[in-house]
């Protein structure tokens, strides 16, 4: 259990002695309780027996159960005036019993339904928060307290978004490991820009992560929230083809993306052939409707060189985290010699992961132990760049990555040097010598070899 030591002595004669009686006891009081269930007469003396099983066994959700129609009952013989003090009466036992048993799912729902019974949400909401404020300083990591802080602040809606986004910031400033506190300011983020965040807010959120990863670089809440956050800088590109070189024009072509997108047509992504359109019809690979992998196949043969538009307007398709933005880049078959060969052309605007990429590298040139987090990050962020720089180096600096984390952490070895012999393979132009376990990463190694 949660923050209980394990016992090293054994417990004497007369503590074995105690407990047995305590266990009769409480099992005594269950059997009572059992009996005012089955009697189906909501009484006073069941209200008593069911708030001290609520104290004694807080998880018997047959207890909360009851304990809920006794308090409906109650409800509807008083009026109004009455009816807050009974629900102002539980909130106050609640928290009672809450403080002792914190991690209680049933306590934490049987408050929620409590408060659903109020009239006067607004005026508690003070006291509610309060509540939140007091249990998280006990343990800052409570997800119980998290949810219900959140649902507590959806219930009542006068909360302001900014205030919840002060007071994330002060919760994790307190602890940059708070696991919960950094995935509660993902959601109160979302609330605060619902469509898209902009880039100024992520700049400055990138300050304080900076802060917080410079403290702790190796704790993984601190970089998931990092990648979350950049990841809606991260344009829908593609990231492998099939075939990748053709001396005679392909039947169909075989599209791997960044994401894994749904509602893909002729209209989000144009190909032409030569300086005509080419008609053809799109299909998903592998899974439905959500794929990284897609098929084209052309209404008519390919007489002329390739060439892909993502249209930036699109209006139909999304991946699975509904983002929805394609990059510049222009995808086309080039004549090399005798045959034709698939490049990009272009460039993105890079300069925010360029940016943490040299914060991480100076974070790196410090840090020599428990670099592990702070590796893998620096992976992701170099494949976002080689894809989105086409002629760059940065396969090198994956390689690197992974190689280094082999080393350093051989308990994820398998799932590296599955990362290692991909952007080998990609930085060769070979074929993976690793069946890739992952649609996306089968996606990028796609015509190769």
């Amino acid at each position: 259990m949660h923050s209980r030591k394990k016992r090293l002595i054994p417990p004497t004669v007369e503590e074995i002695a105690s407990e047995k009686l305590r266990l009769e006891k409480i099992q005594k009081l269950h059997k009572l309780v059992f009996t005012e269930i089955e009697s189906e007469s909501f009484t006073d003396e069941g209200f008593t027996l069911s708030e001290k099983a609520m104290m004694i066994s807080p998880d018997i959700y047959t207890f909360l159960n009851f304990r809920r129609n006794l308090l409906l009952s109650k409800l509807s013989q008083v009026p109004k005036e009455d009816q807050v003090k009974i629900l102002s009466s539980e909130l106050e036992l609640l928290t009672r019993i809450i403080k002792d048993s914190p991690k209680s799912y049933t306590l934490w729902f049987h408050r929620q339904w409590v408060l659903l019974q109020c009239q006067n949400v607004a005026e508690i909401m003070t006291k509610e928060l309060a509540l939140c404020d007091y249990m998280l300083k006990k343990d800052n990591r409570n997800f119980h307290v998290w949810n219900y802080r959140s649902w507590v602040v959806a219930l009542e809606g006068n909360q302001g978004v900014n205030d919840e986004m002060e007071f994330t910031k002060t919760m994790i400033y307190r602890d940059f490991s708070n696991f919960s506190a950094w995935h509660y300011r993902t959601k109160v983020v979302k609330q605060k820009f619902p469509d898209q965040v902009p880039v100024e807010f992520i700049i400055s959120e990138l300050s304080m992560l900076k802060n917080a990863y410079f403290t702790c670089p190796n704790d993984q809440s601190v970089w998931n929230y990092h990648r979350w956050l950049l990841l809606g800088l991260e344009n829908i590109k593609i990231v492998g083809i099939s075939p990748r070189t053709y001396k005679t024009c392909p039947n169909e072509l075989i599209l791997g993306f960044s994401h894994s997108l749904s509602g893909l047509d002729s209209q989000s992504v144009g190909v032409s052939d030569g300086w005509e359109p080419a008609e053809g019809t799109w299909e998903p690979l592998h899974t439905k409707p959500f794929s990284y992998i897609w098929k084209f196949i052309p209404s008519k043969p390919f007489n002329n060189a390739v060439e892909i538009r993502l249209n930036p307007v699109n209006t139909q398709v999304c991946d699975f985290n509904k983002n929805c933005t394609f990059t510049n880049l222009i995808y086309k078959y080039k004549k090399a010699n005798d045959e034709y060969e698939f490049k990009a052309d272009g460039q993105e605007d890079i300069e925010i992961f360029e940016q943490e990429l040299a914060n991480i590298n100076e974070l790196l040139d410090i840090e020599e132990e428990d670099i592990n987090q702070v590796l893998l990050r620096k992976a992701q962020i170099v494949e976002v760049l080689a894809f989105s720089v086409p002629v760059s180096g940065y396969f090198d600096q994956a390689v690197d990555c992974y190689k280094r984390l082999i080393q350093k952490d051989p308990r994820h070895k398998v799932f590296y040097e599955e990362q290692l012999d991909a952007f080998t393979a990609l930085k060769l132009y070979r074929k993976s010598q690793i069946e890739p376990s992952s649609l996306k990463l089968k996606a990028k190694l796609l015509g190769l070899g």
